[in-house]
């Protein structure tokens, strides 16, 4: 697929995506805005020029100082077209010149690339560019401007988080604050037109942009579409979302735990027959469920139902409940909405429930309050079993506050089914069992369940918003009264690359509210959904010499429009950026070169993150042998030769594995 030949810039092309102006070089491709964005294309695109390697595999390494990059099987820099260019002889590389990078003519680099390489003595293997793009530039402005005018009607926060972008870098260009005048406009009007058809939803994503921006809106205020939305809820029935919104208990009546056994049901997911080793097995799972709603909604685990939704599943799949009250008759549910990263989920039956359950609050539980379990255990329904909290906040899901540890027996089948007080409220949901330790097991608290349940209602996947970033709390200047939130690694092309934020920058609030962890930063940014653009205050650093001291950074202000989380963080990075900077948001180990090819030092550690757990210290020496994904597994891995300190340097092979998705991401 080739990008559109452009006449009045020819030989540049047009974006596939946004339809801007592109640099000379290989097609198809992305411009500056959109770099990152062509993995639909079957190829990668170049982090600093937006372009895509014509390889075949269209992997790349980090590149030369002269901006290019490295094939990864044939080591021509795709700028100059030599191989490995050596920093020291860039300037005279200007002079060569090739008619064609692709794989062709890539044993022609490699052979020049080699004398160069044995001439100078320089490094050759991932050597990073310094090289930015010049976002002061006439062309370029005139280009994100042209791009960003084409977003105004569909897309206006996108535009405006644009022109926010671009007069940042040039505050004196005309075209851009008559972007940023247009944009500013189109905002509110979409905000009085949501406001008019009672979208309250979209209503507060324009509000809260706007009111980070510090630009008032006359009439309205965040409470008052809170108020609106209310007001729609009880008309359609809604109570639940009421009471959740009003943070007050549910609407159901104080009723003992055994009543409220007529509030569950079984959850049967029908996957066919399964085939192995030339034998057909009936393909079943089983989960449990409770209504929350008199009009037949019922919350359960995303896990549970996932074949219904999963566009990667490809087998017939089909969903029943059963009741309590009759075990015999499977009656057919939809499903409303789901939260993967949550693991909920809301279903729908035209059965009208004889019980319904009340969300609770959590934090009215403490360890060693009493708790009961709901739920079919090997398909046995109405099933009771009760114990106390053992520990609250454990971190296994990558939102939320933590979940709940809990002694209440909870086996194959509970999945989705209430953790409930000696009330009958609903205090937690039942998520995972540790089959090889009794008494260990975890239930989603009632606070996230309340929390996503309003996009849950509104139907489809449910999305979490994030920065793009892999941080850690810092606790330098703890003694100072300043904390917040290091940006320790950021992903290319995230919402915080977009706007500016570079790496070891130190977030301490949003829109205000201070942040002093990472665990309320992600709190903080889970009352906005994506797309709404927030406000963050902190320290950029200016001395990279003085990490420690506090008169080596700046207070400085940021304007941010969150992006959607993916479900797996880590594959942006084993797609886009698989080099030894990956390292620190993998396994907690910030690497620097030593001179010698794939070997390292460690320079740092995330205290209580893999590599500090495993035995790693500061000035430990890795030789990284392989880096690959294991799908099944939903891991990366990565062989090393490691000469460990506390080991006496004994040169041992070691393989490092990290889980895609880390609570550590934001």
């Amino acid at each position: 697929m080739a990008g559109r030949a452009c006449r009045r810039y020819s030989p540049r092309y047009l974006c596939l995506q946004c339809g801007g102006h592109q640099c000379r070089g290989f097609h198809p491709r992305l411009c500056y805005r959109c770099c990152g964005a062509g993995a639909a294309h079957g190829r990668r695109a170049c982090r600093f020029s937006g372009v895509f390697l014509c390889s075949a595999q269209g992997e790349y390494l980090q590149g030369c100082l002269c901006g290019g990059y490295f094939f990864r099987r044939f080591s021509g820099c795709i700028r100059r077209g030599v191989a490995r260019c050596c920093p020291t002889f860039c300037c005279r590389l200007r002079a060569v010149k090739t008619a064609s990078l692709c794989l062709r003519s890539a044993w022609l680099n490699v052979a020049l690339g080699g004398v160069l390489g044995v001439l100078s003595g320089c490094r050759v293997f991932d050597e990073r560019a310094d090289v930015r793009v010049d976002r002061t530039g006439k062309e370029y402005l005139d280009a994100q401007v042209a791009c960003a005018k084409e977003e105004l009607r569909a897309r206006p926060l996108r535009a405006l988080m644009c022109a926010i972008a671009l007069k940042r870098n040039a505050p004196a260009h005309q075209k851009v604050a008559q972007l940023y005048a247009q944009a500013l406009a189109r905002v509110k009007e979409a905000f009085r037109y949501s406001v008019e058809k009672q979208k309250w939803s979209e209503a507060l994503v324009f509000f809260r942009s706007l009111s980070a921006l510090r630009i008032p809106l006359k009439d309205w205020t965040e409470r008052s579409l809170h108020r609106a939305q209310i007001e729609q809820w009880k008309k359609e029935g809604a109570h639940v979302l009421v009471a959740a919104q009003e943070k007050r208990a549910g609407t159901s009546a104080a009723r003992s735990p055994a009543a409220m056994i007529k509030g569950t049901v079984t959850i049967l997911v029908d996957r066919g027959i399964r085939v192995e080793h030339g034998r057909g097995f009936a393909d079943r799972v089983i989960g449990s469920g409770f209504f929350i709603d008199k009009r037949g909604y019922i919350v359960t685990n995303y896990h549970v139902i996932r074949s219904e939704v999963d566009p990667a599943y490809e087998g017939y799949s089909r969903a029943y409940i059963k009741l309590p009250s009759d075990n015999t008759v499977k009656v057919p549910v939809r499903v409303v909405g789901w939260d993967a990263l949550a693991d909920l989920a809301l279903l729908k039956t035209e059965i009208t429930p004889e019980v319904v359950f009340g969300l609770g609050s959590s934090k009215n539980l403490d360890v060693g309050s009493k708790i009961y379990a709901i739920g079919s255990p090997a398909g046995l329904e109405r099933t009771l079993t009760s114990g106390i909290v053992s520990a609250k906040k454990r971190k296994l899901l990558s939102v939320g506050g933590g979940v709940l540890q809990i002694d209440a027996s909870i086996n194959r089948g509970n999945s989705g089914g209430p953790v409930i007080d000696e009330e009958g409220c609903v205090q937690a949901v039942a998520f995972a069992g540790v089959e090889q330790h009794a008494g260990l097991n975890f239930a989603i608290p009632v606070e996230l369940l309340k929390q996503v349940l309003p996009s849950l209602y509104r139907g489809g996947l449910v999305t979490h918003p994030w920065l793009g970033a892999f941080g850690e709390t810092h606790r330098v200047w703890k003694n100072a009264g300043v904390g917040g939130v290091l940006s320790s690694y950021v992903i290319p092309g995230s919402p915080l690359s977009y706007a500016g934020i570079p790496e070891g920058a130190i977030i301490t609030t949003v829109n205000d509210a201070s942040v002093s962890c990472v665990a309320d930063l992600q709190a903080e940014l889970e009352k906005y959904v994506p797309e709404t653009i927030v406000r963050l205050a902190g320290y950029r650093l200016r001395d990279k010499s003085k990490l420690h001291d506090l008169a080596a950074y700046e207070q400085d202000e940021w304007y941010c429009q969150l992006g959607v989380r993916p479900e797996h963080p880590a594959r942006i990075l084993y797609k886009y950026d698989l080099s030894y900077r990956a390292f620190l948001p993998l396994f907690g180990m910030r690497l620097a070169r030593t001179g010698t090819r794939n070997t390292y030092r460690v320079e740092s550690l995330v205290p209580g993150n893999f590599a500090d757990e495993h035995g790693f210290s500061t000035y430990d020496v890795i030789e990284i042998q392989n880096i690959y994904m294991i799908e099944a597994s939903e891991a990366i891995v990565a062989d090393v030769y490691a000469k460990r300190r506390k080991a006496g340097y004994i040169d041992t092979f070691m393989r490092l594995v990290a889980a895609l998705d880390n609570p550590s991401f934001f």
